[in-house]
């Protein structure tokens, strides 16, 4: 979702400054991870492809560098991960949803009564057409095929 698009939540509610900083960073952290992953891996592989079989693993450039350079190493990755975190903490939207006015709440209750009631109808509708239907086909009173219709629906239930 990009910064500018709508919340489902609140309609044209605009996001914080920290926020869209945190999304920002948390794109370009990602782009880092990435690049340092597939950086370690390719590295690995053409040394690995480069080196002859008798000598040993610890004579990698990845595991000399681990080695050699231990603090740094693991203190940048701790830096990373710390923002990466906070990056992504920062970044998720925590806008509560807005409270509704009286008159549109009253206005979705009713909404949500009138369908209920709409599809109350119609299904009553549909059973009596259909009621209807079976006195025609079978030959019996329409009031003989509701009752039937109406075993039917209670046996289902």
């Amino acid at each position: 979702m990009s910064e500018h698009e709508a919340s489902p939540r609140a309609p044209s509610a605009p996001l914080h400054w920290r926020v869209r900083a945190c999304r920002w960073l948390w794109r370009g952290l990602c782009f880092v991870w990435g690049t340092l992953i597939v950086g370690i891996v390719i590295g690995t592989i053409a040394n690995l492809n480069t080196t002859t079989t008798d000598i040993p693993l610890t004579k990698l450039y990845i595991v000399h560098l681990a080695q050699t350079y231990l603090f740094p190493i693991w203190s940048s990755l701790g830096l990373l991960a710390m923002l990466t975190l906070l990056s992504w903490l920062g970044s998720r939207d925590k806008q509560a949803t807005p409270v509704r006015s009286r008159s549109e709440q009253n206005r979705i209750h009713m909404l949500r009564r009138l369908r209920m009631r709409y599809e109350q109808l119609l299904a009553q509708s549909l059973d009596e057409w259909i009621g209807e239907e079976i006195a025609h086909l079978y030959d019996v009173p329409p009031r003989l095929s509701r009752q039937w219709i109406q075993e039917e629906q209670m046996a289902c239930r």
